[in-house]
């Protein structure tokens, strides 16, 4: 089946400091296709600065959606109208605008049934 996703929000900085830093995030989401539902969606997020070159960040995102099924999943334990996401992100600045890293993401999704982690790697070129 197809399914479509779309969000709207905004990112709200609560503190920044060169070793750490922490936002809140809250956006309205819009699932469309097969399945049409509207939702919250709250999010944190913290990055740190340990010890240079080192940078550590984790983002979490918690989904509700008001017009689906509220029931719990026997198999997974999540309700159905609801999703959670958990980023975990290790990285290191190169000599130059460049930062290398690798994270873990933990995925529960009520909508899909679905409950999944997933590694990666990848690089950020900062402006």
């Amino acid at each position: 089946f197809r399914q479509g996703y779309m969000n709207l929000g905004a990112q709200f900085s609560i503190c920044q400091f060169y070793p750490f830093s922490f936002i809140f995030d809250i956006k309205w989401q819009h699932l469309y296709g097969f399945y049409t539902a509207n939702g919250l969606n709250l999010g944190i997020g913290f990055r740190s600065y340990p010890i240079k070159p080192l940078i550590l960040e984790y983002r979490a995102e918690w989904g509700n959606f008001s017009n689906s099924d509220n029931h719990t999943d026997e198999y997974t334990g999540i309700r159905r109208n609801a999703t959670f996401h958990s980023h975990l992100e290790a990285g290191f600045m190169t000599s130059t605008p460049v930062e290398v890293y690798g994270f873990w993401d933990y995925t529960m999704d009520g909508f899909l049934e679905r409950k999944e982690h997933s590694f990666g790697a990848g690089a950020k070129y900062h402006f």
